[in-house]
Formats: structure tokens, sequence, C-alpha cells
């Protein structure tokens, strides 16, 4: 299906951010179970792609596309962004310099291509979604550029995930509502808060796709929700008990310095109450001189 690109542009444009992807993937900032989600999702979406030609839409920092090279896959990736561009060029070279020739860096906005060529084997949507207006006219763009039998990989985060720069939040109908007719669904996951995606494109057989993805809804669908759900849980019962857990050892530490303090005071009291003391005998001593002193004057 051709879709009129007049039809899926976008009411506003998305805002330019920034993230830091490439750091938080090779453990050189965030904190090690943030580092352990991005590097699983990246590992993930790098395990699905197929074919030779990927197109890696919202690229960011270029992690993605750089292991993709290592791995001999001529890679398209854009964003809009040109500092994370430039950066994702300079990375791909210090990260693989025999295999940055095979990845084209570009800076570029999906909703201003004017013409979009279906020319990919793959195409990547790794959470790039979220932060757009109209994500269901991205998902159909993205689609325009996918070969037949193509793969589309998506990943977006689950349910609420606040932050200043997404536009979206995804439960799984929300998702699948998105997906266009002709990808039939081949993977619907949600692993760590983010719902992974594989979908194939088949022009031949679009209303049993939309019927698959209707049976999905209704059966597996709750499933995955509820694992997830309770995946989610225990992720919150962990933190929780880590921040109780630094909370109490947190107020021990209070109480010992508050003892060591009431201690260090007792003893400054005590060490105080001694120089008084000698101060007294002093001034007492001094006294007794000076009355000896008086008497002795006139026999001098």
């Amino acid at each position: 299906m051709t879709y009129d690109l007049n039809e899926i542009g976008q009411s506003k444009v998305q805002e330019i951010h920034r993230d830091n992807i490439s750091n938080v993937y090779l453990g050189k900032s965030s904190d090690p179970e943030t580092q352990r989600r991005a590097r699983e999702r990246i590992d993930w979406i790098v395990e699905q792609v197929g074919g030779e030609s990927v197109f890696d839409i919202g690229c960011s920092e270029g992690i993605t596309a750089i292991l993709l090279s290592k791995r001999g896959f001529s890679v398209e990736a854009i964003d809009i962004n040109p500092d994370v561009v430039e950066y994702a060029s300079g990375l791909a070279r210090e990260m693989s310099p025999d295999t940055a020739s095979m990845i084209n860096f570009v800076v570029q906005d999906l909703f201003a291509l004017d013409v979009i060529e279906q020319k990919f084997d793959t195409v990547i949507l790794g959470e790039v979604i979220e932060h757009v207006y109209e994500p269901g006219h991205m998902l159909k763009r993205a689609v325009m550029s996918l070969k037949e039998g193509g793969r589309l990989i998506v990943t977006t985060p689950w349910g609420y995930f606040p932050a200043p720069d997404h536009h979206q939040t995804f439960m799984l109908t929300d998702f699948i509502s998105l997906v266009p007719d002709e990808i039939l669904v081949q993977e619907l996951k949600i692993v760590d808060g983010y719902i992974r995606f594989i979908g194939e494109r088949d022009e031949s057989n679009r209303r049993s796709n939309r019927r698959e993805l209707g049976k999905l809804s209704v059966s597996e669908l709750l499933g995955e929700t509820e694992r997830a759900s309770l995946e989610g849980q225990k992720f919150i019962r962990s933190v929780l008990d880590k921040r109780n857990g630094l909370l109490e050892e947190a107020r021990m530490n209070a109480e010992r310095i508050r003892a060591s303090k009431d201690e260090a005071i007792a003893r400054l009291q005590g060490r105080l109450e001694e120089l008084v003391t000698k101060n007294g005998e002093l001034r007492a001593s001094l006294v007794r001189e000076a009355h000896y002193e008086k008497q002795a004057r006139p026999a001098v």
C-alpha cells in the first residue's frame, strides 16, 4: 500500500532532545540497572535484524547502527538532532573504524521527506514513537520504506513513563491500534518496562493481518500485560526495599554519629569542668601568694 505523504504528517514538530544512550550502553554513565536494561534492549534489536540494508530512524548517538555495521549490515541512520549525528559519526570512527563506512549518518526528519523509497530489509524505531505527536503516521512512513517481506522492529516504553520530551503513553492496545494493516505481527512482548515488537510487511494478506492482531489483542495481550505488570511490581518492590535498606542504614549512621557526638560533648564538658576546677585552684593559689607577699613586704 502507498500512503499519501501529505496525509501522514504531524501537527507539531517534536522537540530536539539529547539522550546519553551510547555511554549508558557502554557502561560510562547512569546506574548499573539502567545500563543492563539499555544493553539488553539494544542487543535484542541487533539480534532481530535481517537482510542486508537497515534504516535506523531516530538513531540518536548511533550505538545500534555501529553494532550492526560490525555485523556487516549496511545502515542508513537518521536523526533530527545535528549534535547526536555528529557525535554518532565520531563514535563510529572510534569504535569501528573498519566498518564505519557502512553507516550513513544523516540529519533528517522522517516527516520532512517528500519521497520515501521502499528499499530496506529492516526498519528500526528504537524508543522514537513516544517522542512524536502522530506516532501512527510515523509508523506508516517507516513501513513505506520497507521492502515486501521486510522486518519492522519497534521498542517503546510501556505504560506510564514520564519525561519532558515524551508525548505518548502506550499500553498494548494503544500500540496495536497504530500498527499498519500491512504489517504481520511476529512478536509482541513487554520486557523491563518496554514494548518489543517485530512485524513483517505482507501486502498480500492485509485483512487477515488485522484479524490476527484482533485475536492477539483478545487472548495473548491480557497474559502479556499481567506478566509485565507482575514484573514491574517486583521491580518497584526491589527498588523500594533497596531504598528502605538505604534509609535504615542512613538512620543507623545518624544514630552512631549522634551517639559519637554526645560522647564527644560529654568528654568536652568533663574536660571543661576539670579546667574550671584547676582554674579555681590556680586563682586561690595566686590569692594566697598575694596575701603572703603583702604580709612579707613590711618585713622586707
